[in-house]
């Protein structure tokens, strides 16, 4: 087996359970900001240590689950499937790009901490929710791009050679 084939296979093995570990950790951080808003009856209500810790575990789930879905597509044999991403990476990437580069101030005073991601996505519940279809759009592409060829939706990146990309 060729030095190129053992490298295809070992980046989808990185990017599969990258992405799978990303995902695991934004379902955990949503999970804990959405139980924290449930309990203290509101999502404006929530009382700080737990909301915090679910966001920033969002945020960081966002990020990563972002970079390792286009990882994973960029590395898969899907073929043009790449192109019904376009559209939700764009707005991924400009999202991402402008929130660490220039940043979204809040209402109120701009402060240092205004502009973080982490206050962003939790003063516009929306964008986040925006991110979230959007980032799970991306990591889906793969799946779907298997079950439409008929082939079965277990990643057998082990025994299954690398087809070339169509």
């Amino acid at each position: 087996m060729g030095d190129d084939v053992r490298a295809r296979r070992l980046m989808r093995r990185i990017a599969k359970w990258g992405l799978i570990v990303s995902l695991a950790i934004l379902a955990l951080g949503l999970a804990i900001a959405v139980r924290s808003a449930v309990v203290d009856g509101g999502w404006w209500l929530a009382q700080r240590p737990w909301m915090e810790v679910g966001m920033r575990l969002t945020t960081l789930g966002l990020v990563a689950s972002g970079l390792f879905a286009g990882l994973r597509l960029s590395v898969e044999p899907v073929g043009l499937w790449r192109l019904a991403a376009l559209p939700s990476a764009v707005l991924v990437v400009s999202f991402w790009l402008f929130a660490f580069t220039v940043g979204l101030p809040t209402s109120g005073p701009v402060t240092g901490d205004d502009t973080d991601a982490v206050v962003i996505l939790y003063t516009v519940p929306e964008m986040m929710v925006i991110l979230v279809i959007a980032t799970l759009q991306i990591a889906a592409i793969p799946l779907v791009a298997r079950w439409w060829r008929g082939r079965a939706l277990v990643d057998d990146a082990d025994e299954e050679p690398v087809p070339d990309d169509t």
